[in-house]
């Protein structure tokens, strides 16, 4: 894994949904080394679909454990907790969650 992320920093980014707009997010390296990243996300901002808040500042957050088990292989893991900020109208639609997660593993 590359250099430019240390363990013990906090870092924001933005997400732009089409539908929602834009959401910043913190993002925390817990762990960093050779063989494992440990980053938990949670949202600063609220999430919007189209004019509904999904999820208040703080209601989504994510843990992504990745651990290296070969050579050029890797595992993931992630869990993802919705707080009580979050709207009803999302929290029995798991597809929304699948589909982030399929995004995370894609990406590493």
């Amino acid at each position: 894994m590359g250099s430019i992320l240390s363990a013990d920093q906090i870092y924001q980014f933005t997400e732009r949904d089409e539908n929602g707009g834009d959401s910043v997010y913190r993002l925390r390296i817990l762990r960093h080394d050779q063989e494992h990243l440990v980053v938990t996300t949670e949202n600063v901002t609220p999430i919007k679909i189209a004019i509904i808040t999904a999820f208040e500042p703080g209601s989504l957050q994510t843990a992504t454990f990745v651990r290296g088990i070969a050579t050029d292989q890797w595992s993931t893991y992630q869990v993802t907790r919705v707080g009580a900020g979050a709207s009803s109208l999302v929290l029995g639609h798991k597809g929304s969650f699948i589909n982030r997660l399929e995004a995370v593993r894609r990406y590493l």
